[in-house]
């Protein structure tokens, strides 16, 4: 279940969804399947759909405040379902993009954290 957002976040979301979609039906199928990419994680997760790939470790920054808090959850749960190695890291009380404020020690914080995740994975293959 999606969190309450606040009434212009939520016009902005659907805003942005019927733009990304112009032309296309919104009932699910083959020309849009990739237009939500985690409904597709998590039904191969389900065993409903079969994967073509195999994925790479995922990093996933997100703040709490943040209209994609609860997207990046169904992201760590859709890739542990599926045994692929997922680092979500959630910074509290920040809002959408709050990485892209440098000034903040908290993105700060986050870029670092990106940074590490990116050395590690990196080195381990």
């Amino acid at each position: 279940m999606r969190r309450r957002l606040p009434w212009w976040a939520d016009d902005i979301i659907r805003d942005a969804g019927a733009s990304y979609l112009h032309g296309f039906p919104r009932t699910p199928g083959p020309e849009i399947e990739l237009a939500n990419p985690l409904l597709v994680l998590e039904a191969a997760g389900r065993g409903e759909r079969q994967l073509d790939r195999t994925l790479p470790p995922f990093f996933a920054a997100v703040g709490t405040r943040d209209p994609l808090l609860d997207d990046t959850r169904r992201l760590e749960r859709a890739l542990a379902g599926l045994g692929v190695p997922c680092e979500a890291r959630y910074y509290r009380g920040r809002i959408h993009a709050f990485h892209a404020l440098v000034f903040d020690p908290v993105a700060r914080r986050c870029w670092r954290d990106a940074l590490a995740f990116i050395e590690r994975t990196l080195r381990s293959t």
